[in-house]
């Protein structure tokens, strides 16, 4: 993760971004100078599953994710299930 500015002199900026709008991952709206970004395990930036995020954005998505990875972790931990999670993500037999 880092913070970048897509307005940057930055040599891997301008190649990457070519000053074409970019729009954040989670809302879709445009990303006007800073950004939060998250790069995938590609090699070049149009296979590298780049993100781009707003800076509230990025704070909603992690706080989703977090939620998700808790819900998750006790399905497979064989917890109880908190509230409002579709039972039928459960090993069979155990809804």
């Amino acid at each position: 993760m880092s913070i970048h500015s897509l307005k940057s002199p930055d040599p891997w900026a301008r190649a990457t971004f070519d000053g074409q709008p970019q729009h954040c991952f989670y809302c879709g709206e445009r990303i006007p100078e800073i950004a939060v970004l998250w790069s995938g395990c590609g090699m070049e930036a149009e296979d590298s599953g780049l993100i781009l995020l707003h800076p509230d954005c990025a704070t909603n998505l992690g706080n989703e994710l977090i939620g998700d990875a808790r819900t998750a972790s006790r399905i497979l931990n064989g917890k109880p299930l908190l509230a409002g999670v579709d039972k039928s993500l459960l090993p069979q037999g155990e809804a």
